[in-house]
Order: structure tokens, then sequence, then C-alpha cells
């Protein structure tokens, strides 16, 4: 990655905080800046104990430069020995102290930022949960929980985090830098050469690994979860093909290369690491062979003592900034899906349900819905699923839509739903899009799948999914698992409402899942239910029983329903017959029969 893009990054990272946030993070700065200067203060201090040493072991006076900072610093009347011990303990309690106190901005940063990330995560889903379907398929389910977990956790702390750790570090080197010519050129001069060529030959050897492992990281990350998941979801269709040695096997390679770049990862650091150790040893060695050949013990000696304790803050100081670069470009190959979603979601309109709305009881929703001219095309394809759909749904009718496997029978109950929006035309539920109908009056329109959801909880929670704990009606559960007839399917298989079902737990078979997915879309009393093939895995006495159950609702609920099974839509007041997307007939039952051979073909087929 460019240092330009890298910088682009941490603006984008930047701009997700606040300006209060923003004016922290710079009080931050300006901390570490602070920190800088008790660094460079206590390398002084240590050179003018060497220097002192020196010229007791001589028995020597001190030079009038040392004289001079002596005097400056009001040690000048102390005697030998006071000033060493004053100025040692001086640089260590600066030293240390500056340590601790770096210690601590460290903690409260990290802190700081990991609590954003929370944050931010939290925002995005929250976002993405307000768009339609449409825009949350483009990725895998993976490659979203990546983005918006691990991502986010990547981009704040991974690369803001230690960005701002990075600008302390740079604070500090380039302070003692210009210290270090106040107080020694030739040491300056020397320091600067020597980090300086480190720092090239740590950025060449591991920079561009560095960036490319992170993204890898990321790849087989995903890829391997992603294989696992497949192969539980799949599960019986591998077994019986005897497949299942293949997706464990595709498993196993993927994980082995994910810890080998996992490895390469944590490796790259001790690379700087001893680069680091061997250059300071290296450039000791060649300043005291200088310095001893060209100048006095006494001179020869203070240098030396500055650049070692010059080196002691510089060299872990180098070698933070690279593992902190390596750091940032990791995480930025990692956070890259992250910032996809940002950049992304900007331009997407947002989806609010008004909570408010929910309780108003005065609030006037008629359940008719108007489709216009509608068509729809799924962005991987140019065909059209949906083509120039126009229909009419009056309030308490119930419409049935029935067709052939892939005539759009689906899609069209998306639209219906909002969860996706057509191209063109209009669809409109109460004078209002489905989208805004759904923002204005939560609840009053409900949905049952074809595959209802699970959730690992218990069963009055899935029941009144969404719903908090002080909020759910446990009369109103049990009036309606008792209405779906599965009060009597839970007391034989012992369950209670707190039972926890879903998950790893499969008690229930996919007849009962479908009757709880129907008591969960009637807990909110809604007055539009749509029924995507909701009695496909139900026996005959079943979808019988709910077949009634729906027909005696109340005029005053719309129910659109999908259905193959044509028992289920026979009393229906109205259906719709799809053919590639289009309404090939409407009418009655009797009246589709006569329009459409082979719907008549399939009602003769079911005694009809």
């Amino acid at each position: 990655m460019h240092e330009n893009n890298l910088v682009q990054i941490f603006r984008d990272s930047v701009s997700l905080l606040s300006v209060r946030d923003q004016r922290r993070l710079m009080l931050i700065s300006i901390t570490q800046i602070i920190m800088g200067l008790l660094d460079l203060l206590g390398v002084a201090l240590l050179g003018l104990v060497g220097t002192l040493t020196i010229s007791g072991i001589q028995s020597s006076q001190p030079s009038p430069q040392i004289n001079s900072y002596l005097q400056l610093i009001r040690l000048d009347s102390f005697g030998f020995q006071e000033q060493v011990a004053i100025l040692g303990l001086s640089a260590a309690l600066i030293l240390i102290g500056r340590t601790l106190f770096s210690i601590y901005i460290t903690r409260r940063t990290l802190h700081f930022f990991s609590q954003k990330s929370a944050k931010l995560s939290s925002l995005l889903i929250d976002k993405l949960l307000k768009q339609n379907l449409t825009y949350i398929s483009k990725r895998t389910s993976q490659e979203t929980i990546y983005s918006l977990t691990t991502g986010t956790n990547a981009l704040l702390m991974g690369v803001m985090a230690t960005a701002v750790t990075l600008i302390g570090d740079i604070a500090l080197i380039v302070i003692l830098g210009i210290g270090l010519f106040v107080i020694d050129i030739a040491v300056a001069l020397s320091s600067l050469a020597l980090f300086s060529v480190l720092l090239l030959i740590m950025h060449f050897l591991l920079s561009v690994r560095s960036r490319r492992l992170g993204e890898k990281d990321a790849k087989l990350s995903v890829e391997s979860n992603l294989a696992l998941e497949e192969a539980i979801l799949s599960f019986r269709e591998l077994f019986v093909h005897g497949k299942l040695d293949s997706y464990a096997t595709n498993f196993s390679e993927k994980r082995k290369e994910y810890a080998h770049t996992q490895a390469e990862m944590i490796f790259l650091p001790n690379i700087s690491k001893y680069v680091v150790e061997s250059g300071l040893i290296f450039g000791g060695l060649i300043i005291a062979g200088i310095q001893f050949s060209v100048h006095d013990a006494s001179r020869a000696f203070a240098t030396l003592s500055v650049f070692l304790a010059a080196g002691s803050r510089l060299a872990p100081a180098v070698l933070r900034i690279q593992q902190s670069s390596l750091q940032i470009r990791n995480n930025s190959g990692v956070a890259s899906g992250t910032l996809a979603f940002i950049r992304d979601l900007e331009i997407w309109k947002s989806f609010n349900v008004d909570e408010e709305k929910a309780t108003n009881q005065n609030i006037v929703f008629s359940p008719n819905i108007q489709v216009e001219s509608i068509n729809f095309a799924y962005p991987e394809t140019k065909d059209l699923t949906i083509k120039n759909l126009s229909m009419s749904i009056p309030s308490g009718s119930h419409l049935g839509i029935v067709g052939v496997s892939g005539s759009g029978k689906s899609t069209l109950v998306d639209l219906l739903l909002g969860v996706i929006e057509p191209q063109t035309g209009t669809i409109l539920i109460s004078t209002e899009t489905p989208r805004k109908a759904i923002e204005m009056f939560p609840g009053l329109i409900s949905y049952v799948p074809q595959e209802v959801f699970i959730s690992s909880t218990s069963i009055t929670n899935n029941v009144a999914l969404g719903f908090k704990e002080s909020e759910i009606s446990i009369e109103r559960v049990e009036a309606l698992l008792s209405m779906c007839g599965l009060q009597e399917d839970f007391n034989s298989l012992k369950l209670s409402l707190d039972s926890q079902i879903g998950g790893s737990n499969r008690q229930l078979s996919g007849g009962q899942r479908q009757k709880l997915g129907l008591a969960r879309a009637l807990y909110t009393n809604p007055k539009i239910l749509v029924l995507d093939e909701f009695s496909s895995a139900l026996d005959a006495s079943s979808e019988k029983e709910l077949t009634n159950l729906i027909k005696n609702l109340g005029d005053d609920i719309t129910i659109v329903q999908i259905a193959h099974r044509l028992s289920s839509v026979k009393d229906c007041d109205h259906l719709i017959y799809l053919e590639s997307g289009e309404i090939k007939a409407s009418g009655t039952f009797d009246e589709l029969r006569s329009q459409v051979e082979e719907f008549n073909a399939q009602a003769q087929l079911m005694g009809y």
C-alpha cells in the first residue's frame, strides 16, 4: 500500500470520530510530544552524569561547558558525589516517570479506541440492517460478519490506536534529534545516520510483505469460515453423496494456510527487533572506536554515554515505529472490507422505524396495496425478474400467488415487503411505499417465510422476536401457541415457554417451525399478513387447520399468500398466475383453471 493511501485511511478513520473525540485525539498527541521533551531531559542528565563520572575518575575539573550546565540547574555549589547522585536520581525519576505515564496514556488510548470500535460496529450493523435485501446480499454472510466485527476492530485498534502511538514515537525521535544537535553534533549525526539506515532497511524488507500478509489473512479467514459454514448447512447432501471428506480437506488446507500466514505476521516484528538491537551494538562500537581514537578519554566517554543514553530511548522508539508501521499495514488490509462498507453505506438511504408511532393507536392504517407498472432485475443479471406488473389488493382481501418455480413469486413478495425496491414503477401500502409504511406502522405488516428462522433463545422470545423482555405479553404468547396448534406439541416434548430452542437444539420439526413462524407473525396483530409457502412442511391435517385459522382471522386483515399447494389457496378471494415475472392470468380459482392450462392440469392432479 502506498504512503498516500495509508494517510487517506487515517483521514477516513479520523472522520469517523466526533469533533469532541478528535479534540481528545489532539490532546493525546500533544501529551505524547510533552513526554518526548521529558525523554530529552532525561538523556541530557545522563550525559552529564557520564561526563562528571569520567572527570571524577581522572580527578580533573569538568569542562567550562559542563560547569555552565551545572550552574544553569544550580548544582555548581554541590560536591562531585552529590552532583552525580542528584543528576542520576533525577534522570532515573524522569525516565521512569515518563515510562509509567506513557503506559497510562497508552492504556487509556486503547480503551478509548476499543469503545469507538464497538460503537462503529454497532453503527454499521444498524445501517446495514436498514438497507434493502439486494444490498445486503452483495456480500457473503462471512464477508459481512468479518468486515463488521474483525474489520472494525482492525480499523480503530489496529490502524487508529497504533497511528496515535506512532505519532508519539515520531515526536520523540524528532525532539531527541533536535536536542542531540544542541548537546553534541557528532552524536546527533551518528544517531541520525544509524537509525535512518535501520529504518530504510526494515521498510524495504518488511512493509510490502506486511501489507500482503494482512490482505491474505483476511481472505483466508473468510474463506475457511465460509467452507465450514457450507459444510454445516449442506451436511445432509454431503453425507449421502460421500463428500464430507472433501469439505473437511478443503477446510483443513485453508486453516493450514491461514495458520502459516498468522505465524508470518507474528514473526515479522521480531525481525525489526533483531535489526535494531544489532544496529545499536554495532553503532556503539563504531562511535566508541572513533571517539577514543580522536579525543581524550573524558570527551570520548561523555560522547559515548550520550549516544548510549539517547540510543536506549531511540532504539525502542525506532522499533515501535517499524512495528507500528507493520501493524498499520497489516490492519489496513484486514479493514479494507470495513472501509468499503463505510464508503458504501453513506450513499444508501436510511430506514428508521418510528417506535413511538408503533404504540399510537390513533394512526389510520388502510391495509390496501396498489402496484403500478413495476419492473425489477437483480444486479447480477440483465433480465427482468418482474416485468411491467400491476395489480390492486383491496383491504381485507385474500390474494393467492401461484406459478411454476422461478416465475418471480418470491421476488414479488420481497418487493411488496420493501426488502428490495423496483427499478421502475410504484408500490403503495396505505398510500406509502412499503419501507415508509413499515417505518410509520411497525408491526402492522407481518411475514411468514418459507424457512422460519429459530433464534437460540426461549420459546417466548422466539414468538416475540425482537421485543424486549419487559414488553412481551406472556398471555398473548400462550394464546398464539395454542391457536397455531403448538401448545400440545411443546407439552409432549416437555418444553416450557422458557425452554431454549434453536442453535444446536433440534427439537422442532419443519412443520412445528412453520407454526411458530405463524405465531410470531400474528404476535403484533398485523393488518397485512404475507405468507411465503408457509405450509410447505405441514402435513395435510395441520395445513387444513392453519388454513382455516387464516381464513378466520377477520375481514380487516389483508393476506397475500404464495403457494405451490393449491389446497391452501383454493378459497382465496383472488389469485394471480405468474409466468416469467408477468401476470399471465388472474381471477378466482375456477377462473384461473379456465385461463391457464398448466394450472388446470395441476388442479386435476390434486383432485379438484
